[in-house]
């Protein structure tokens, strides 16, 4: 149905058709979602959640840190690798996996704290592995997007922030970040 009221048109406008029937077809419009906001409460709630005295908090801190202050999706923060990350002159960069297109942005504070606090104290030291977030239970290996909407999913629960009707993957930080 989506291609006959044009196809229609189109035979009328070539005058193929002695009239323009296209209005007589049902337009089916998909109603557009909105996008789902979390206030700065709700999100300082979830990165206040998080147990900083574990291991698996002080991961999680850091990934949470890259994706509400920047706004990065769940992709390119599993995909961040050392060479993205410019430490002695505050810059963080890296080409976005969804668009192609290259991030770059100033390496905030808080956020820098956080991955060196992840970094020194909590990640293995594996010669090899390029990739900065990665499993903190052996076989170590990289983290995917998925363990990283799984655990923002787990710590929206955890800060007790109501979820329903909302999304609350990582995606929320994206629209949250732009309100």
């Amino acid at each position: 149905w989506v291609k006959i009221g044009p196809f229609l048109r189109f035979l009328a406008d070539y005058n193929l058709l002695k009239q323009n029937y296209s209005g007589l077809i049902p337009s089916r419009r998909h109603p557009m979602p909105q996008p789902t906001v979390y206030s700065l409460e709700e999100i300082s709630s979830v990165e206040n959640s998080f147990d900083l005295s574990s291991p698996g908090g002080i991961r999680n801190y850091a990934i949470t840190l890259l994706m509400t202050r920047y706004g990065i999706r769940a992709c390119d923060v599993a995909g961040l690798t050392f060479d993205d990350i410019d430490f002695g002159n505050c810059r963080l960069h890296f080409i976005q996996q969804k668009t192609g297109d290259p991030w770059e942005g100033e390496l905030f504070l808080e956020v820098k704290t956080a991955l060196r606090n992840y970094i020194e104290h909590v990640r293995p030291n594996l010669g090899g592995c390029p990739n900065v977030f990665i499993s903190l239970a052996p076989p170590y290996a990289p983290i995917d997007s998925y363990a990283i909407n799984t655990m923002v999913w787990n710590q929206f629960r955890y800060a007790n922030i109501d979820v329903a009707g909302r999304r609350h993957g990582s995606r929320v930080f994206r629209s949250s970040i732009a309100s």
